[in-house]
């Protein structure tokens, strides 16, 4: 499995574990458990960790993942994307999903990602 999701041990954020190369089955698999988590736990704030990945997504595969995030999260969840390489690497994904509504940003920096996690 490409993608774990767990509960923060402080129970404010939602962390995925990302690795090895995307599957967007997987993907969307994840973004639903982390809506269902929201729901039952009012949890609105993600920490996804995808350092461990070894390759950027093709331009459809990110379309597809970028549509399907911001039209099931509707804006209400903010996801913060940790990667080693640039974050100009992953803009056609960061600009898809925002297009469609969805509240996304990467960072080399987990302190800056749990900085904008936390503004409002």
């Amino acid at each position: 499995m490409a993608e774990e999701v767990a509960i923060s041990n402080c129970k404010k954020y939602i962390n995925i574990r990302s690795h090895g190369s995307l599957n967007v089955d997987e993907t969307k698999s994840a973004i639903e458990e982390v809506m269902s988590i929201n729901q039952n736990l009012g949890i609105s704030k993600v920490m996804v960790n995808a350092r461990q990945r070894n390759k950027i997504p093709s331009s459809g595969q990110s379309l597809d993942v970028a549509k399907f995030l911001a039209e099931l999260t509707n804006g209400e969840i903010k996801f913060a994307i940790l990667i080693e390489d640039s974050p100009a690497e992953h803009h056609f994904f960061e600009t898809a999903t925002t297009l469609h509504g969805g509240l996304i940003s990467y960072f080399n920096d987990e302190s800056l990602a749990i900085e904008w996690l936390n503004a409002s």
